[in-house]
């Protein structure tokens, strides 16, 4: 009796047992066939699967049959290799550092973090578009990953980006007191959103373009100075930044004399008042702004006689000037 085995897990044989085989018959082989006494075995591998593929190897047998004998038949299985290939979406939109990986052994790893893939231990990057005037380009994911994680077979794996229209806006410019102040440009147009707005005192920069905030010289009443900007720090829409100044009204002083010292004193010589302050006249008394001025005579004595006479003013301060208090002189 002659007995043939294999390993059902490689492969398999059509005839696992000849019976009354006389001795010194002889064992015919060709490729994965056998034939004693006229009885054919065939020997086939096992379809491959997507781990492995399955091949006859040989026949383990003697030349003749010269007693009850086991004959192998022998198949290998060898692990599957694929390739790994990447694509985009859009060439225009991104590229790929690879176009393929190839001969990638089945269940080697696939680890995905952002942009960048990694099959076994090469990494794939993923790179979006350069920025144009009117579209920005970003990295989006990779898509068609096998969700074991694993490669199971030749396999397409896309890296996606997004092109997004850049929105662009304009900023204008005002001032909070066209009296106080000025600013050198009215506006700046094509402002991508999202452009920070940077504030150095009085200058402003988007996006490299400078607006220069000036306070206007003082007047007779006011002095005017560079306060701070109402502006939020990006670009979000169409916006308006206002320049803001402070409006001082200016102080002066009032001098204070007598015609003649001797004739008489002043409670005092000089007062400091806004632009603007009224001045009013009662008697020896002048009022200019709150401050309130007395003339008062020098004593009369056995031969001199002094009496107030006038004052000389205007009606409001509006510059520097003198006073001059008028005290006769009577003997």
């Amino acid at each position: 009796t002659v007995t043939i085995i294999s390993n059902d897990a490689l492969g398999t044989v059509d005839i696992k047992e000849i019976k009354d085989v006389k001795y010194g018959t002889e064992i015919k082989i060709v490729d994965n066939t056998l034939t004693i006494d006229g009885t054919t075995v065939t020997a086939t591998a096992n379809a491959a699967t997507a781990q492995y593929t399955y091949a006859f190897v040989e026949w383990v047998a003697p030349d003749v049959v010269k007693d009850d004998i086991e004959i192998e038949a022998c198949f290998k299985s060898e692990l599957n290799k694929y390739t790994v290939s990447f694509a985009t979406n859009g060439d225009e939109l991104g590229s790929v550092s690879e176009a393929g990986i190839y001969d990638v052994p089945y269940g080697t790893t696939i680890t995905v973090e952002g942009n960048k893939i990694t099959i076994g231990e090469t990494t794939i990057e993923a790179t979006p578009a350069t920025n144009t005037a009117d579209y920005k380009y970003s990295f989006n994911k990779w898509t068609n990953v096998p969700e074991s994680k694993i490669i199971e077979g030749n396999v397409v794996i896309y890296a996606n980006f997004n092109q997004t229209e850049i929105n662009k806006y304009t900023v204008t410019f005002s001032v909070s007191d066209i009296a106080a102040g000025k600013v050198d440009k009215t506006s700046i147009t094509d402002i991508e959103e999202g452009t920070a707005i940077l504030i150095d005192g009085n200058k402003l920069t988007i996006n490299g373009e400078t607006v220069i905030a000036t306070a206007n010289d003082a007047t007779a009443q006011h002095t005017y100075s560079f306060a701070d900007w109402t502006a939020p720090a990006t670009v979000t829409g169409d916006i308006e930044i206002k320049a803001n100044f402070n409006k001082t009204t200016n102080n002066y002083t009032v001098t204070l004399k007598a015609n003649n010292d001797t004739y008489g004193t002043l409670s005092t010589t000089s007062v400091t008042v806004p632009y603007g302050s009224t001045v009013s006249i009662s008697g020896n008394k002048i009022t200019i702004g709150k401050e309130t001025i007395t003339a008062t005579p020098t004593t009369k004595t056995t031969t001199n006689y002094y009496k107030f006479k006038d004052l000389s003013s205007t009606a409001n301060i509006k510059y520097y000037f003198y006073i001059y208090i008028v005290l006769l002189h009577f003997r």
